[in-house]
């Protein structure tokens, strides 16, 4: 529920549970995350939380992502918007 609250922040986009799990299925396939279960809680009707983590293969994938963003931007000597 946290996960598709800020990402919808984010984006400005109503994002689904199901694209939500989706892509978070997608990121574990590639070893960026890794999914772990909760204990089964009498609040949520018996039904556990699942717990996403990012791996060091996710945090460096991140991480160049990041710096190849920024490097598209280093050379940009004034603002492009109007």
């Amino acid at each position: 529920m946290a996960v598709k609250k800020s990402v919808s922040q984010k984006t400005g986009r109503i994002l689904s549970y199901g694209g939500l799990y989706f892509m978070l299925a997608q990121l574990a396939k590639k070893g960026f995350v890794i999914k772990t279960e909760g204990e089964p809680s009498p609040r949520r009707g018996g039904r556990r939380k699942y717990y996403y983590t990012l791996t060091q293969k996710g945090k460096k994938a991140l991480r160049t992502s990041f710096e190849f963003q920024k490097s598209l931007w280093r050379d940009v000597k004034e603002p492009v918007f109007d």
